[in-house]
């Protein structure tokens, strides 16, 4: 394709405009996406970002009714100032990011060995019966376990 100077003005007002490599290639008759980012990159136009999204401020959680839903299974009998009290939205969202970090971890280590996840019966899950031609099949050229 011969990029005219038509064809480039039209590009780098599109571009400008925030229009998709696809939609600008398909205004310019059925140039590829490709062709339209690498001509607009040979052209030196800026690359596309998304604008920033500004972070709304951390709110306050009001644990009371969690407490006192959970009192039972935690020995705390209400809203004493116990689970979570006084915790806002970015205290609790870091502390269940760390915990689930820790079970990664754990999760990984415990099956992340040889034959972690294939010995343990409890998270194993077996191939179903109709494969189970397949599998004899691919026993015997040493490509099943």
């Amino acid at each position: 394709m011969e990029w005219t100077e038509e064809a480039v003005a039209t590009l780098k007002r599109l571009w400008a405009e925030g229009g998709s490599a696809r939609a600008i290639g398909g205004t310019l008759g059925g140039i590829s996406r490709n062709a339209v980012i690498g001509k607009a990159h040979r052209l030196g136009l800026s690359n596309k970002t998304k604008p920033a999204v500004e972070e709304p401020a951390p709110k306050i959680v009001d644990t009371g009714s969690l407490t006192d839903s959970l009192g039972g299974l935690t020995g705390n009998s209400g809203s004493s100032g116990g689970l979570g009290a006084g915790l806002d939205t970015g205290e609790i969202v870091e502390g269940l990011k760390e915990a689930l970090g820790i079970g990664t971890e754990r999760a990984v280590g415990t099956v992340g060995v040889l034959d972690g996840f294939n010995a343990d019966p409890a998270i194993h899950i077996p191939l179903p019966d109709s494969l189970s031609k397949v599998q004899s099949a691919l026993k015997t050229v040493g490509m099943s376990g």
